[in-house]
């Protein structure tokens, strides 16, 4: 796996490539630039991506449950999106599952005011989302852990090799744009 270093080694030896001085560019400003560029290279894979690549970009955050507040049980998602790899509250959840009880996936419901209209006869339990916290409907009430099969934005060191391209040819753009 490629460093941001290695990366930034990469954009400047491209940038030479493409006829440019790179002399005006220097490795820790490039550094800089990709942290917010891998997050808008996985929002675009997201949103657009093939579903091979999209697999690629999810991973399982774990979250306990804290027992009713306000009629729902709650997770605070606080460590998940402040985490060296954090996961994208913004985009829909590929899967949030009790770990502790059989239960099965729970149903994202659209925004916290619904959640308590619910139709939980369903056999479902349901959650919804309300700044950093996930909020949760369920029959019998839960208790222990959530799973949540997240997107999420991983460092230059875990990013997927068939993305490394990408990012580069991404980091010159901005760079271009920057100047």
């Amino acid at each position: 796996m490629a460093t941001a270093r290695d990366i930034a080694t990469q954009v400047l030896a491209s940038i030479e490539h493409l006829g440019e001085e790179p002399g005006m560019y220097f490795i820790p400003d490039i550094a800089k630039m990709i942290p917010p560029t891998i997050r808008e290279i996985v929002l675009d894979v997201v949103t657009a991506g093939k579903q091979d690549e999209r697999k690629l970009l999810t991973k399982t955050f774990t979250a306990a449950i804290v027992p009713v507040v306000d009629n729902f049980d709650t997770v605070d998602l606080t460590a998940s999106l402040t985490a060296a790899e954090p996961m994208l509250l913004d985009q829909p959840f590929p899967g949030v599952t009790h770990t502790d009880s059989q239960s099965g996936e729970l149903l994202r419901t659209s925004d916290l005011r619904n959640l308590g209209f619910v139709n939980l006869a369903e056999g479902y339990d349901h959650y919804a989302i309300d700044g950093n916290t996930l909020y949760i409907n369920a029959d019998p009430e839960l208790t222990g852990n959530l799973s949540i099969r997240a997107f999420y934005v991983p460092a230059v060191t875990n990013l997927p090799k068939q993305f490394e391209t990408e990012l580069i040819k991404r980091l010159i753009a901005n760079m271009r744009m920057a100047k």
